[in-house]
């Protein structure tokens, strides 16, 4: 829930990628079979199938490739009920905002039910469902033409009736420019073509991506981005997931962006080997990692997310890390300086950070934290802001650390050391988890067991449910309102 409503309330809904386009049709919900007149920037993240009172799904996409004729196919996701003409009213919405329906035509691959012969200048695509009864609507469809046609899938065994890109391994899609037809533009432009990369990762996945991932080459900007998300059962639920997406490859860091304004949306990283590797490295502005789960990466100086580089802002939210050599969050200004950059990191949970003992003993010792700087380098017009984290971490390293001094605009932080920042954190806290709560006071998870870990928090947790606001916006991100009741720590 804390996911959902975070990505609302933080305006990343033109960062977002529907979950396969299926968005639930359901039974006299929907009052109208009109779309809402919301922009794509207003409208919420679709991560899963929303339901609106029912089980009806409709996946859509491209029928031909994208050319002088825009076709879009859509089939039926629900075994008992296939898509019919005479029970769908389809509709796009064109550059002037005016809704106009469209009638269904023959599909050419035989994969989608209907299809659907749209200008080029159509921005939006609806479909509203209706009852076999009496002909009233049941739900509606909606979605961007982007999002539907400019899409890419990772599985581990991709469908071969199915006409999109697809390709087994992150790796596989970088390579091929995510199997995206770029017409008289060259390779990877994404601004030239005007359309966002849009990348879903589905499930299931019986074994991990070993493949390391380089997302550099593309031409992006805050509209035309890159954004790739774990949907269905390829998402973890806030731990560990059989049969979800995991990224572990066997050499390198997981992922490096070199790309700005690329989207990582709830992908799992773990069981990395050997040292100084990362989850993710950043090192271009405009990245947003959010939802994501880390563990298992005990190596030397092994960190979960890695920034370097200078005038980078970045916004990490959502994510929970455990398990970590060194940090479950750095900035470092090595081998790069870092210079006029600002890293955003709201709603965090790091604990079981500085697992190696080489990172927090001789002459490392006190320079690593759980989220933070290494206090060996300076960061020159540089800020790390933390709002609603939990930072723990072994002796050696501290919970938090911001190099030469603390963001006055982090608040609201929970530590088991004295390095909380914020008026309003608490410091020197427990961990301990529901089986085996502890009588000071503290910060409880569901569970602590070795390889069972749920770092989401029970009730009667220290600060969850505290009154606390706090509101910051910055010119390169989306402005960011906390919640009005303090939820601390991640949910994803």
């Amino acid at each position: 829930m804390l996911r959902k409503a975070l990505l609302a309330i933080l305006g990343v809904a033109t960062f977002g990628l529907s979950s396969c386009h299926q968005l639930e049709i359901q039974s006299s919900q929907s009052e109208s079979s009109e779309p809402s007149e919301a922009s794509a920037e207003d409208s919420p993240v679709v991560s899963e199938p929303v339901s609106v009172g029912g089980a009806f799904l409709i996946d859509c996409g491209p029928d031909d490739a994208p050319g002088e004729e825009l076709i879009i196919g859509c089939r039926s996701l629900a075994p008992e009920r296939a898509l019919q003409a005479d029970l769908i009213e389809a509709s796009y919405e064109d550059q002037n905002g005016v809704l106009n329906k469209v009638a269904s035509i023959p599909s050419r691959n035989r994969f989608w039910q209907l299809s659907f012969l749209l200008p080029q200048g159509a921005r939006r695509f609806n479909i509203a469902s209706l009852s076999p009864e009496d002909g009233t609507t049941e739900g509606l469809f909606t979605e961007e033409i982007p999002a539907i046609i400019n899409q890419s899938f990772i599985e581990a065994s991709c469908i071969a009736e199915d006409p999109r890109p697809c390709f087994t391994s992150l790796a596989a899609w970088q390579s091929n420019w995510g199997g995206l037809n770029f017409g008289n533009c060259p390779l990877g432009d994404l601004v030239c073509l005007e359309r966002p990369a849009l990348v879903q990762i589905r499930g299931p996945w019986e074994t991990a991506d070993r493949s390391p991932l380089t997302i550099d080459g593309w031409q992006t900007n805050q509209q035309f981005n890159i954004r790739i998300q774990a949907t269905g059962e390829a998402r973890h639920d806030g731990f560990r997931k059989e049969r979800a997406y995991l990224m572990s490859p066997e050499t390198g860091h997981g992922i490096v962006i070199l790309t700005p304004y690329t989207v990582i949306d709830g992908l799992s990283f773990g069981q990395f080997e050997g040292d100084s590797r990362e989850g993710i490295r950043i090192a271009a502005t405009g990245v947003t990692i959010g939802n994501v789960l880390m563990f298992g990466m005990s190596g030397a100086h092994q960190d979960g997310i890695y920034v370097n580089g200078s005038n980078i802002v970045t916004h990490i939210y959502n994510s929970i890390f455990y398990g970590m050599g060194r940090s479950g969050i750095m900035v470092q200004g090595f081998p790069n300086p870092v210079e006029n950059t600002r890293v955003i990191v709201s709603n965090v949970t790091a604990i079981q950070t500085c697992n190696s003992e080489v990172t927090r003993t001789g002459a490392f010792a006190g320079r690593f934290s759980a989220i933070g700087m290494d206090n060996a380098f300076t960061y020159p017009g540089s800020e790390l802001v933390i709002l609603n984290s939990i930072g723990d971490t072994a002796a050696g390293c501290t919970g938090f650390s911001f190099a030469t001094t603390d963001s006055p605009s982090s608040n609201f932080n929970l530590a088991t050391d004295g390095t909380a920042p914020g008026p309003n954190s608490s410091s020197n806290l427990v961990l301990s988890d529901r089986s085996n709560p502890s009588a000071e006071a503290g910060i409880t998870f569901e569970s602590l067991e070795p390889g069972q870990e749920n770092l989401h928090l029970v009730s009667g947790s220290e600060k969850v449910g505290s009154d606390a606001t706090s509101f910051f916006a910055d010119s390169s991100l989306k402005p960011i309102q906390l919640m009005s009741q303090w939820v601390i720590g991640a949910s994803p």
